[in-house]
């Protein structure tokens, strides 16, 4: 995809091209066309979007947004966004202490939900687990992208009694891991929202160990868990749920009222966009690949890319590339 500014006009010219010595793959960039940017002012747009099919393991996607000819020294700012699919679920602590925070958390979810499948372009699936003393109880919705099914089984969590803590956060963690292994691909940004006011335990007595020894397998997979503490930030609660935060590259929402503040607390770092920017060409973005199914063109990864520019007066043209290429992953 190459791009051109004169004055206040961008548009684009032509389809990135992959280069391979072996079949690796396809990529198509569809692009839509664009208005100019009028005067000074900050500029937003839908550019198209990118498809990409595999047909061999260990593959991984780079793209770059790169000046071509010359550096970009009269914008503000400049940058092309690419919005991964994003498989979101969340797991809800559902015993008796969060009864006074449910209606909270209900009206939060569901706006989050409506709030996401509005604005975010690419694929776009929830889950929902509830967990409670024990196994047989949890309440599950696997990840889907039947938004009105999300909504029904997130306005039917309901608390019921049992013990304020500890609580069996491995019980809520393992579910949603074991979703994503089965449904989710690897390229997709993966994120847990996890909600709960007591500390960790195991056969109703403290324990954190397993409940951590989860917390790390999903690190290991790429899977960011933000966690929300209802109620007070006593420890060892909050060290538990900021660490759940910290192993695995997510956000801590902390006390107080932080079930009034969830859809605040996750979309304010969202790790589902890569913004790329030609001021720094060197900048790029790799995506590990599973092989998509092996006949041709049957099964694709999509990802949708749009610019934002906000120019200075009497800019100069230039020139630039967003760089779309499928290479060789190295073995892990």
């Amino acid at each position: 995809m190459v791009g051109s500014v004169y004055g206040a006009h961008i548009f684009y010219k032509s389809p990135a091209e992959m280069y391979s010595d072996i079949p690796l793959g396809e990529v198509e960039i569809d692009i839509e066309q664009m208005f100019p940017i009028e005067s000074t002012e900050a500029r937003e747009d839908y550019l198209g979007e990118i498809r990409v099919w595999t047909y061999c393991d260990d593959i991984e996607l780079t793209f770059q947004l790169v000046p071509a000819g010359q550096s970009i020294i009269d914008f503000r700012d400049f940058t092309a966004e690419v919005c991964l699919p994003l498989n979101m679920i969340f797991v809800v602590d559902l015993t008796s202490s969060m009864l006074q925070y449910m209606d909270k958390i209900r009206e939060q979810l569901k706006q989050l939900v409506l709030f996401l499948s509005t604005i975010h372009n690419a694929p776009l699936k929830f889950g929902v687990v509830g967990f409670k003393d024990h196994p047989t109880e949890t309440v599950q919705l696997r990840l889907t992208n039947n938004y009105a099914e999300v909504e029904t089984i997130i306005d039917s969590l309901t608390v019921e009694i049992g013990r304020d803590e500890p609580q069996t956060h491995h019980l809520g963690l393992q579910a949603a891991l074991d979703d994503f292994k089965a449904n989710s691909a690897l390229v997709d940004d993966q994120v847990i929202i996890f909600i709960s006011d007591a500390e960790a335990g195991f056969d109703d007595e403290p324990s954190f160990e397993e409940a951590k020894a989860v917390a790390g397998e999903i690190a290991e997979l790429g899977i960011k868990i933000n966690a929300v503490l209802c109620g007070r930030g006593d420890p060892p609660k909050t060290e538990q749920l900021q660490q759940y935060t910290n192993i695995t590259g997510g956000q801590y929402t902390e006390p107080p009222k932080a079930q009034d503040r969830i859809i605040s607390g996750i979309t304010s770092h969202p790790t589902w966009k890569m913004l790329l920017t030609p001021i720094t060409p060197l900048d790029s973005f790799h995506l590990r690949f599973n092989s998509s199914r092996p006949i041709q063109k049957e099964g694709h990864y999509t990802f949708y890319v749009s610019f934002y520019a906000n120019p200075i007066r009497w800019h100069n043209p230039f020139n630039f590339k967003l760089i779309v290429n499928l290479e060789k992953g190295q073995s892990i």
